[in-house]
């Protein structure tokens, strides 16, 4: 009989399941960067590493980077940390340096500006690493210095995790001059509806409009609203033209219908999604920015023009906006001046940054946003992500993102560098002492 594995759980937690699943994230990271030729970069990582399985006409072949990372890190948790078979007191040792990296790196988020001097941290690191080998919680064993490594990775796969499931990424732009507190989806669409005049908005999200495809329809009702929106036809990037211009006639609106186009191959920020809308008896087609038929003067051809849809209703007059999913920031940014630097003779860009006003409660603060040094606060980051000079003016574009676990990647090498150096650096004093022990043999024998 073939001897059972001395692991736990067995494969779940050997190296040959590590070796298999680094594997398959290499694959996926070169597939997903040859597939970016021709794709945007969001569905690039939306059918490679956001996915559970890669799919084919429904069914799964191949496994995506969600199911990778997720066992990568049981298989660290279960033959990382359980397999080592560490005693309580070990157990004990990894959680209070561990907890005292991640206390110092949270610390430190200001980089100096909001937190502790790089300088300070490293002092502060260093003495309360020290204190706790004087109480007896030290590192004695290689197998601690090695669980400390493994938390420091699972930190690192958990922080991919948590991004994924719960980060919300947007764009803001502005040009000089302008202010702004809200900043839009990259990919994710929404219907804002409100009386006119009025400033609360009845809110339907993305996950209740893209799936109303093909021959589905939607109906949404609402107590404060005197009647039902109806939607259909959804397509991710589209245009509206007449109907007789192409096959699909049978759903066109009063002449007018949708025309699937490809997704943009670039970014799908550019991509222009549109529906089918009805209330009753009024119909619009709703594209991009929500495009709805008017008459320019009586007798005159019906145009699309780009404006929320009126529909009046009981008396009541309410518009019915298309749009990107909006999301408000704690704090508004006004750009005071954005500056581009090109490499010469290239037309490239060296560098560009955006000297911005953060107003917040009524106070401004200058900052300085650029390129590699981004506007933190909170869970909220701003990049400067792209500066077009265009005849309007100068504009500056930002990519905004809300994500807890942002520094957690960061925190997480700090873990694994005080693993290493605990492990290697018990290692390197080990051998210096054998060295000495040796010499001085030898210095003994010859006198």
């Amino acid at each position: 009989m073939a001897a059972k594995s001395k692991r736990p759980f067995g494969f779940l937690g050997s190296l040959q399941l590590s070796c298999i699943l680094l594997l398959c994230l290499f694959f996926l990271t070169a597939a997903g960067t040859y597939y970016q030729v021709d794709h945007n970069i969001i569905d690039t990582k939306k059918m490679f590493f956001n996915s559970w399985f890669l799919t084919r006409g429904g069914i799964p072949y191949f496994p995506g980077g969600m199911l990778c990372m997720s066992l990568l890190t049981v298989n660290m948790i279960v033959g990382g940390l359980f397999g080592l078979r560490l005693d309580k007191r070990s157990y004990l040792a990894v959680a209070l340096h561990v907890v005292l990296v991640l206390v110092i790196a949270m610390l430190t988020g200001g980089y100096g500006s909001d937190g502790l001097s790089p300088l300070m941290a490293c002092l502060t690191l260093a003495g309360g690493l020290v204190g706790l080998h004087l109480l007896k919680f030290g590192i004695r064993t290689k197998r601690q210095a090695v669980a400390i490594v493994h938390v420091g990775i699972i930190v690192m796969l958990g922080s991919g995790m948590v991004k994924i499931l719960t980060a919300v990424e947007g764009h803001l732009s502005l040009f000089e001059g302008e202010t702004g507190s809200q900043y839009h989806s990259l990919s994710k669409w929404e219907i804002a509806i409100w009386e006119e005049g009025g400033t609360e908005e009845i809110v339907i999200e993305n996950d209740l409009i893209t799936d109303v495809t093909g021959d589905a329809t939607r109906k949404f009702s609402s107590p404060k609203l005197p009647f039902d929106l109806e939607i259909a036809g959804y397509e991710d990037n589209c245009e509206v033209n007449r109907a007789q211009s192409f096959a699909s006639t049978g759903s066109g609106y009063d002449g007018f219908a949708i025309l699937p186009m490809p997704n943009n191959p670039v970014d799908s920020v550019n991509n222009t999604a549109g529906l089918y809308a009805k209330v009753g008896d009024q119909k619009a087609i709703l594209w991009a920015h929500s495009f709805q038929k008017a008459q320019v003067a009586p007798g005159d051809k019906w145009v699309w023009v780009r404006e929320p849809w009126t529909v009046r209703a009981d008396g009541r007059t309410f518009l019915v906006d298309f749009r990107r999913e909006r999301y408000t920031m704690p704090f508004a940014i006004k750009l005071k001046d954005a500056v581009r630097a090109d490499h010469g003779g290239m037309g490239m860009a060296k560098s560009y940054h955006s000297d911005v006003d953060r107003i917040e409660d009524g106070i401004s603060n200058a900052v300085r946003i650029e390129m590699n040094r981004p506007l933190r606060s909170g869970n909220l980051v701003l990049f400067q992500s792209g500066l077009n000079d265009t005849p309007r003016g100068t504009n500056s574009i930002f990519t905004v993102v809300e994500n807890v676990s942002d520094k957690w990647p960061e925190y997480s090498l700090w873990v694994v560098t005080m693993g290493m150096a605990l492990a290697f650096g018990r290692m390197l004093v080990q051998h210096v002492k054998s060295q000495l022990a040796k010499n001085a043999l030898r210095t003994g024998a010859k006198s």
